[in-house]
Protein backbone atom coordinates (compact mmCIF):
# COMPACT_ATOMS: atom_id res chain seq x y z
CA UNK A 1 0.00 0.00 0.00
CA UNK A 2 3.09 2.37 0.48
CA UNK A 3 4.57 1.69 -2.38
CA UNK A 4 0.97 2.91 -4.49
CA UNK A 5 1.18 5.83 -2.00
CA UNK A 6 4.40 6.94 -2.59
CA UNK A 7 4.08 6.21 -6.42
CA UNK A 8 1.29 8.37 -6.51
CA UNK A 9 3.11 11.42 -4.67
CA UNK A 10 5.73 11.18 -6.55
CA UNK A 11 3.98 11.29 -10.06
CA UNK A 12 0.86 13.87 -8.81
CA UNK A 13 2.19 16.21 -11.22
CA UNK A 14 2.52 14.01 -14.45
CA UNK A 15 -0.61 12.68 -13.71
CA UNK A 16 -2.72 15.86 -13.48
CA UNK A 17 -0.92 17.31 -16.61
CA UNK A 18 -1.79 13.69 -18.41
CA UNK A 19 -5.35 14.34 -16.85
CA UNK A 20 -6.03 18.01 -18.34
CA UNK A 21 -4.40 16.81 -21.45
CA UNK A 22 -7.13 14.17 -21.78
CA UNK A 23 -9.83 16.19 -20.63
CA UNK A 24 -8.73 19.02 -23.57
CA UNK A 25 -7.77 16.79 -26.29
CA UNK A 26 -11.66 15.32 -25.29
CA UNK A 27 -13.34 18.30 -25.42
CA UNK A 28 -11.72 19.01 -28.50
CA UNK A 29 -12.99 15.62 -30.20
CA UNK A 30 -16.87 16.23 -28.96
CA UNK A 31 -16.81 19.96 -30.35
CA UNK A 32 -15.16 18.96 -33.56
CA UNK A 33 -17.38 16.34 -33.89
CA UNK A 34 -20.63 17.66 -33.41
CA UNK A 35 -20.00 20.78 -35.41
CA UNK A 36 -18.14 18.85 -38.42
CA UNK A 37 -20.82 16.16 -38.37
CA UNK A 38 -23.72 18.62 -37.78
CA UNK A 39 -22.29 21.12 -40.82
CA UNK A 40 -20.71 18.66 -43.04
CA UNK A 41 -24.50 16.55 -43.04
CA UNK A 42 -26.04 19.79 -43.98
CA UNK A 43 -23.61 20.77 -46.33
CA UNK A 44 -24.07 16.84 -47.99
CA UNK A 45 -27.98 17.17 -47.71
CA UNK A 46 -28.01 20.93 -49.46
CA UNK A 47 -25.62 20.21 -52.57
CA UNK A 48 -27.53 16.82 -52.94
CA UNK A 49 -31.20 19.05 -52.79
CA UNK A 50 -29.52 21.57 -54.89
CA UNK A 51 -28.31 19.03 -57.29
CA UNK A 52 -31.67 17.69 -57.75
CA UNK A 53 -33.38 21.61 -58.08
CA UNK A 54 -30.88 21.96 -61.17
CA UNK A 55 -31.39 18.37 -62.81
CA UNK A 56 -35.25 19.03 -62.66
CA UNK A 57 -34.69 22.69 -63.25
CA UNK A 58 -32.57 23.09 -66.56
CA UNK A 59 -33.58 27.16 -66.59
CA UNK A 60 -31.12 27.59 -63.43
CA UNK A 61 -28.11 27.11 -65.84
CA UNK A 62 -28.39 30.40 -67.07
CA UNK A 63 -28.36 31.71 -63.10
CA UNK A 64 -24.65 30.85 -63.23
CA UNK A 65 -22.76 34.17 -63.69
CA UNK A 66 -25.18 35.94 -61.50
CA UNK A 67 -24.20 33.11 -58.81
CA UNK A 68 -20.48 34.02 -59.68
CA UNK A 69 -20.81 37.63 -58.64
CA UNK A 70 -22.91 36.72 -55.86
CA UNK A 71 -20.27 34.36 -54.76
CA UNK A 72 -17.03 37.05 -55.09
CA UNK A 73 -19.56 39.39 -52.88
CA UNK A 74 -19.72 36.66 -50.35
CA UNK A 75 -15.67 36.14 -50.21
CA UNK A 76 -15.64 39.97 -50.46
CA UNK A 77 -17.87 40.52 -46.89
CA UNK A 78 -16.41 37.54 -45.16
CA UNK A 79 -12.68 38.55 -46.25
CA UNK A 80 -12.44 34.93 -47.97
CA UNK A 81 -10.57 36.40 -51.38
CA UNK A 82 -7.91 34.22 -52.15
CA UNK A 83 -8.58 31.59 -49.31
CA UNK A 84 -8.43 27.88 -49.93
CA UNK A 85 -7.05 24.83 -49.18
CA UNK A 86 -3.21 26.05 -49.45
CA UNK A 87 -4.04 28.66 -46.54
CA UNK A 88 -5.13 25.59 -44.65
CA UNK A 89 -2.77 23.49 -45.47
CA UNK A 90 -0.43 26.49 -44.50
CA UNK A 91 -1.99 26.72 -40.93
CA UNK A 92 -1.06 23.12 -40.10
CA UNK A 93 2.23 23.40 -41.63
CA UNK A 94 3.15 26.83 -40.18
CA UNK A 95 0.67 27.50 -38.10
CA UNK A 96 -1.02 30.74 -39.73
CA UNK A 97 -4.48 31.67 -38.66
CA UNK A 98 -7.69 30.66 -40.06
CA UNK A 99 -10.57 32.49 -40.71
CA UNK A 100 -13.89 31.54 -39.10
CA UNK A 101 -15.39 33.31 -42.31
CA UNK A 102 -14.35 30.76 -44.40
CA UNK A 103 -17.11 27.96 -43.49
CA UNK A 104 -19.73 29.83 -44.04
CA UNK A 105 -18.20 31.39 -46.76
CA UNK A 106 -17.13 28.18 -48.35
CA UNK A 107 -20.91 26.37 -47.56
CA UNK A 108 -22.77 28.43 -49.69
CA UNK A 109 -20.22 29.24 -52.42
CA UNK A 110 -20.29 25.58 -53.11
CA UNK A 111 -23.90 24.64 -52.84
CA UNK A 112 -24.66 28.22 -54.98
CA UNK A 113 -22.22 26.65 -57.73
CA UNK A 114 -23.73 23.44 -57.43
CA UNK A 115 -27.39 24.76 -57.83
CA UNK A 116 -26.15 26.77 -61.21
CA UNK A 117 -24.52 24.41 -62.56
CA UNK A 118 -20.72 25.22 -62.39
CA UNK A 119 -18.20 23.46 -61.22
CA UNK A 120 -17.01 22.52 -57.94
CA UNK A 121 -15.72 19.46 -55.91
CA UNK A 122 -16.89 18.46 -52.37
CA UNK A 123 -13.49 17.49 -50.91
CA UNK A 124 -11.68 20.89 -51.29
CA UNK A 125 -14.88 22.44 -48.95
CA UNK A 126 -14.88 20.09 -46.57
CA UNK A 127 -10.96 20.09 -45.82
CA UNK A 128 -11.35 23.70 -45.56
CA UNK A 129 -14.53 24.07 -43.27
CA UNK A 130 -12.69 20.97 -41.26
CA UNK A 131 -9.80 23.29 -41.01
CA UNK A 132 -11.56 25.87 -40.14
CA UNK A 133 -13.53 24.47 -37.34
CA UNK A 134 -11.05 22.66 -36.07
CA UNK A 135 -8.49 25.67 -35.53
CA UNK A 136 -11.02 28.25 -33.77
CA UNK A 137 -12.21 25.48 -31.57
CA UNK A 138 -8.89 24.97 -30.80
CA UNK A 139 -8.28 28.78 -30.16
CA UNK A 140 -11.85 29.31 -28.43
CA UNK A 141 -9.72 26.06 -25.51
CA UNK A 142 -6.71 28.84 -25.68
CA UNK A 143 -4.48 25.83 -27.42
CA UNK A 144 -0.81 26.78 -27.69
CA UNK A 145 -0.20 27.01 -31.40
CA UNK A 146 1.10 23.64 -31.75
CA UNK A 147 -2.08 22.33 -30.77
CA UNK A 148 -3.94 24.31 -32.65
CA UNK A 149 -2.61 22.65 -35.91
CA UNK A 150 -3.56 19.69 -34.69
CA UNK A 151 -6.92 20.48 -34.07
CA UNK A 152 -6.94 21.66 -37.81
CA UNK A 153 -6.04 18.62 -39.03
CA UNK A 154 -8.50 16.82 -36.64
CA UNK A 155 -10.98 19.02 -38.07
CA UNK A 156 -10.09 18.38 -41.64
CA UNK A 157 -10.31 14.69 -41.25
CA UNK A 158 -13.62 14.63 -39.00
CA UNK A 159 -15.41 17.04 -41.74
CA UNK A 160 -13.86 14.93 -44.77
CA UNK A 161 -14.96 12.00 -43.09
CA UNK A 162 -18.73 13.03 -42.98
CA UNK A 163 -18.63 14.63 -46.60
CA UNK A 164 -17.51 11.08 -47.76
CA UNK A 165 -19.77 8.87 -46.06
CA UNK A 166 -22.51 8.97 -48.52
CA UNK A 167 -21.07 8.97 -51.75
Amino acid sequence: MWKIKEWFLHYKEAIRVSLLALFRWTLLAVCTGVLCGGIGTLFHLAVEWVTEQRTEHVWLLWLLPAAGIAITALYKATGCVGKGTNDVLRAVQDGSSVTPWLVPAIFLGTVLTHLCGGSAGREGAALQMGGSIGWNIGRVLHFNNHDCRTATVCGMAAFFRRCSVHR
